[in-house]
């Protein structure tokens, strides 16, 4: 039996999981164990789906100095992404920022983040902030599965927008489930297996608080076979640092293709974009991109912006942006995409 040791993530199996998107039961239960998996003689409990909390008090605290670095507010909107301040009614087109705690603001005020900054500047869109910590390419492809019947159009009812994906490579190794990355940052990703041209959706991982509980864990989800693939090779890739890229790379943007088909499908007209925000090699980037032009996605490419270059300036010692990285994040893609001079399309 598997057991966390601060914070429960199992139920009993007579409870029924629920889709954490919709708060409804799940029609067919996703986060069963695999039946075929190394730990199905033990199966005595199913691990249910993530939550979103209604909103926290975030306090970060310099490990080495003892000095508090923020103490702030945080509330969430109805999906479990940032709050979106000011909005209005009848607008007929949206700007979606997804991504993970840089775009959901961790450490920095409801009015700081840089969706709600550029809510207060312009008038003529609304901008919906559609990011989490932890999260990655697969939990945001949540909110377009079309099995979860989630309905987008109630949340950003607009007609027509702009989407762009905030895409740090480290995201890669989250959408591939290497335990290392998972344990990191708690598990708490949802789980994907590419079916031919399809995304299953198999369950998540979380609030898991140490490598090996991560580890039983994906030996549940997974079949021996892809356990061995998916949990137990990724560790020889690090004698090949360009095979592990390329395998990550690739699942990820198969992944963002997925999204951008479903975001388009439900507002037809609209642009999809992925910004890569890193200061990659020339080697790592050629591959990403390689990856992501295979797929057809549009890349905006903003590595040689200081704000993506986790410079003290614009980010807390943990690297998430602070207050004055999200001013220059927003500056960022004004410039390079809300502009309607340049080249995308432009508000």
């Amino acid at each position: 039996m598997l057991r966390h040791y601060s914070k429960k993530f199992y139920e009993e199996d007579k409870q029924t999981p629920l889709n954490y998107i919709t708060k409804k039961p799940f029609e067919v239960n996703p986060f069963d164990f695999n039946p075929d998996s190394y730990i199905a003689p033990v199966k005595e409990k199913k691990a249910n789906g993530i939550f979103p909390e209604t909103g926290w008090n975030q306090v970060y605290i310099d490990p080495k100095t003892g000095s508090t670095v923020y103490d702030v507010n945080v509330s969430l909107s109805p999906i479990g992404a940032r709050t979106n301040f000011g909005l209005d009614e009848g607008l007929q087109r949206h700007f979606i920022l997804a991504g993970d705690s840089q775009v959901f603001g961790t450490g920095v005020n409801d009015g700081e983040v840089v969706t709600n900054l550029l809510n207060e500047k312009y008038y003529s869109f609304n901008t919906y902030n559609l990011g989490h910590p932890t999260w990655s390419p697969a939990s945001t492809y949540l909110f377009f599965d079309p099995t979860i019947k989630f309905n987008f159009k109630d949340f950003m009812p607009e007609k027509t927008g702009i989407m762009v994906y905030m895409m740090f490579p480290y995201l890669s190794w989250r959408d591939s489930h290497y335990p290392t990355t998972l344990y990191l940052n708690s598990g708490l990703n949802a789980h994907y297996v590419r079916k031919e041209t399809d995304l299953i959706l198999k369950g998540s991982f979380k609030d898991a608080s140490d490598i090996w509980s991560i580890v039983k864990k994906m030996s549940a989800f997974y079949d021996k076979d892809q356990f061995l693939e998916q949990a137990i090779m990724p560790a020889a890739y690090l004698y090949s640092k360009k095979r592990m890229h390329q395998e990550a790379f690739e699942n990820s943007a198969f992944i963002l293709a997925k999204m951008r088909n479903r975001y388009l499908e439900l507002f037809p007209g609209s642009a999809f974009y992925v910004a890569i925000c890193d200061k990659l090699g020339e080697d790592e980037y050629d591959l990403l991109k390689g990856e992501l032009n295979y797929q057809e996605i549009q890349v905006v490419d903003l590595r040689n912006e200081q704000v993506c270059n986790s410079t003290r300036q614009y980010s807390y010692p943990e690297l998430n942006f602070n207050p004055e990285g999200h001013r220059e994040l927003m500056r960022v893609l004004e410039n390079y995409i809300l502009n309607p001079n340049r080249e995308f399309l432009g508000f």
